[in-house]
């Protein structure tokens, strides 16, 4: 069966040669300015209506925005173009009219993503509903394929689908903030089958982190013929309600992954309700809830472990402990249960601080509520709208790797002898292609959501002229702040102007000899 979906690969990679191309200039519906493209629009523009496969060249970065829910018949990739140094394409949602955008892909066809800095869901506290699986394909015997990309911010899942006989693939991406902001309840998972019945869900060589909820679950599925991930990193992972749920799979495969800190939250039967097997009981990372006749697990080579400091935590409080890792059934289905992972305790380089994520699981076994706690997204610096969110990383400086030789087990610990967990960012990543702007800069407004004064503020690193302009959503410059030379250093510049402007978003673009960057700035 492996063998099965290698070959699927391939196909994919080899059909995807022999559609047309079309280049999507970066700035069709912006400024100069402030550059950017409506996709959906150009997509349906280019189709003339009757529809036909095609791959979209995205500049690479450029800023692309879905204004509507695409619900196209024919085939779609998304594929990034251009200047390799560059950053990313960024592709996200917006409402022309305000308010939260729609859903961004509900289409029949296949979709490809590659390459792409992808924002699925809407990006803070303000977000009405905090988006529920804005990308649901909705064609049966489809393909859906993210590859090199950066993926971040939806509560449900990245992928939900409404079909069925679909074949999924995730490789070499980072996918991270999945959940709700300060909202207990909130899922938060890659895939979510629901009442369907894939096909094949293979998720191989990604670092997956800031989730909530599980990593996969099955628990309503109707069937899967083939479940695969492998070479992964999880860390920064709450486990709201478990971290691998499986149910009616009739070949799975969990290998060469890095697991680390899985479900901090702990054991606590009331907040993992949904472990159907296990209702009320205790609480495993790898469970089963209905076997298939002929089924398989093979699970191997997987470094799993806890830090102290979670360690710690986890034992500190009286009703929560340290989850068992293989549910009874589970483990029954494996030919060699011990060794189904190993344990090598480790840090990886320089990644996101686990810190307000343990605050947020204790918190959420004290109170129990529905409501009001810590939010466990991590803002990249540059795009930060809220200047008192504590929680910001640097990406620029993002090494999710750990030092082999101090490591030895997990750094030769994988079936190739290797090491273990995703690989890809830690032979030639350079984190600036996560980035839709440079983050040196620090561009920031306080208040920021604002009524009718705000105060941005940035660095500069060499003399140089600067531009400061703020743009609706529609490319339309609405305040022209800065057009002047300044000494490198930190410079602040008010814009109190904002009384006259509708409530909404606008975008305030920054332009300096050392890169640019935006942000968002929410009027009330």
């Amino acid at each position: 069966m492996r063998q099965f979906y290698f070959l699927f690969l391939f196909c994919c990679l080899w059909a995807t040669t022999l559609l047309a191309q079309t280049v999507v200039d970066p700035n069709l519906n912006g400024t100069p300015e402030f550059p950017f493209t409506y996709l959906d629009q150009f997509v349906e523009a280019n189709n003339g209506g009757s529809g036909s496969d095609n791959v979209y060249l995205l500049a690479r970065g450029g800023t692309y925005f879905f204004t509507s829910r695409a619900t196209w018949d024919f085939n779609v990739e998304f594929r990034a173009d251009g200047d390799e140094m560059l950053p990313r394409p960024l592709v996200s949602r917006i409402n022309l009219a305000g308010g939260p955008p729609q859903d961004m892909y509900r289409g029949f066809g296949d979709l490809t993503f590659d390459g792409i800095y992808l924002v699925p869901g809407d990006e803070g506290p303000e977000a009405v509903q905090y988006e529920t699986g804005s990308i649901r394909p909705s064609g049966d015997s489809t393909q859906i394929t993210f590859r090199n990309c950066v993926i971040e911010k939806d509560r449900q899942a990245v992928l939900r689908l409404n079909a069925t006989n679909v074949s999924i693939l995730f490789e070499h991406c980072e996918i991270r903030n999945l959940g709700d902001y300060e909202k207990f309840q909130g899922n938060g998972r890659v895939v979510t089958p629901r009442v369907t019945f894939p096909d094949s869900i293979i998720i191989r060589d990604c670092y997956i982190h800031n989730l909530l909820d599980r990593v996969y679950i099955g628990f309503r599925q109707v069937g899967l013929n083939y479940f695969e991930f492998t070479g992964n990193t999880v860390y920064n992972h709450i486990g709201r309600h478990g971290f691998f749920q499986m149910k009616n799979t009739r070949e799975t495969i969990i290998q060469n992954n890095l697991f680390i800190n899985p479900m901090m939250q702990g054991t606590t039967p009331s907040l993992a309700n949904e472990q159907i097997s296990h209702f009320g009981e205790q609480i495993y990372l790898f469970t089963l809830d209905t076997l298939v006749d002929g089924g398989s697990i093979t699970m191997s080579n997987n470094n799993l472990f806890w830090n102290e400091d979670v360690l710690n935590q986890l034992n500190s409080i009286d009703s929560v402990d340290v989850p068992n890792v293989l549910s009874p059934l589970f483990a029954e289905q494996l030919e060699n249960p011990d060794g189904a992972f190993f344990t090598e305790v480790l840090e990886l380089n320089n990644v996101p601080s686990r810190a307000p994520l343990l605050t947020f699981a204790a918190e959420s076994v004290a109170t129990r509520a529905s409501s009001g706690l810590t939010n466990i997204m991590v803002e990249p610096e540059n795009l930060n709208t809220n200047p008192s969110n504590p929680y910001v990383f640097n990406f620029a400086n993002y090494d999710p790797c750990f030092n082999l030789e101090a490591y030895p087990a997990s750094a030769t610990g994988a079936t190739d002898g290797g090491p273990v967990g995703a690989r890809w960012a830690c032979t030639y990543i350079n984190s600036a292609k996560e980035l839709t702007y440079n983050p040196s800069l620090e561009l920031k407004a306080t208040p920021n959501p604002v009524q009718d004064m705000t105060q941005l503020s940035f660095h500069t690193f060499e003399r140089g002229v600067v531009k400061l302009n703020v743009h609706d959503m529609n490319g339309r410059t609405v305040a022209r702040l800065l057009n002047t030379e300044l000494p490198a250093g930190l410079h602040t510049q008010e814009w109190d102007a904002l009384r006259t402007l509708p409530a909404g978003m606008y975008l305030a673009h920054l332009q300096t000899n050392s890169g640019r960057m935006f942000i968002r700035i929410v009027k009330k």
